[in-house]
């Protein structure tokens, strides 16, 4: 069996072709989304930008207003819908589930 020169052939590559989509942003949806997020906040930055402590990952931050205290935090877009509290409440409660943890674990 006799091979050809690599990449010999009729020139076409029979890979498909990604070509990624890139879904332009609707801060109406948004905000009607994610009713913690401060209307008017979402920013475009350049990616690597570092404000309020946050480094811009993806190039849009946002300013959350925390659901039990109504302290103001800045957070990259994407992670809207995971952080609903400032950074103060966020850490007493990982506190609080950490303490239950061990409690359940010496309980058994």
């Amino acid at each position: 069996m006799t091979r050809g020169k690599k990449g010999s052939g009729k020139g076409k590559s029979k890979a498909k072709k990604v070509v990624k989509k890139v879904k332009k942003f609707n801060e109406a949806e948004f905000y009607a989304k994610y009713k913690h997020v401060v209307p008017g906040s979402v920013k475009e930055l350049e990616v690597g930008t570092k404000v309020d402590g946050v480094v811009v990952a993806h190039g849009r931050i946002c300013q959350i207003k925390c659901v039990e205290t109504g302290k103001l935090r800045t957070i990259n877009v994407q992670d809207a819908f995971q952080v609903k509290y400032c950074a103060e409440v966020q850490a007493q409660k990982a506190r609080d589930r950490a303490s239950s943890r061990r409690k359940a674990k010496k309980a058994k």
